[in-house]
């Protein structure tokens, strides 16, 4: 799946990050990114498993129409599943 979704989850891990954590004397360490990464990968997964479990990973990620559902039913999704709150 990392093949085809690699633009797509990059997307939803840029809009999980403030902007102000992505200047070089931000606090953001690596092992954060790389869970966030994992994090969004994971959420990212399922929301497709369920969302289009017959699809072809490489024809869904080039559909702009199905990209928007998947996103769009990422952010409404309970809060403490909710990849886009920037709070968390």
């Amino acid at each position: 799946m990392i093949t085809h979704s690699n633009r797509f989850l990059l997307h939803l891990v840029f809009g999980k990050i403030e902007k102000d954590q992505l200047n070089p004397d931000s606090m953001l360490r690596e092992d954060d990114i790389d869970q966030l990464i994992l994090r969004c990968f994971e959420t990212l997964n399922e929301k497709v498993n369920e969302l289009y479990p017959e699809s072809v990973l490489g024809s869904l990620f080039k559909n702009l129409t199905k990209c928007r559902d998947i996103k769009n039913n990422l952010l409404h999704q309970p809060p403490e599943t909710l990849i886009f709150d920037n709070n968390q």
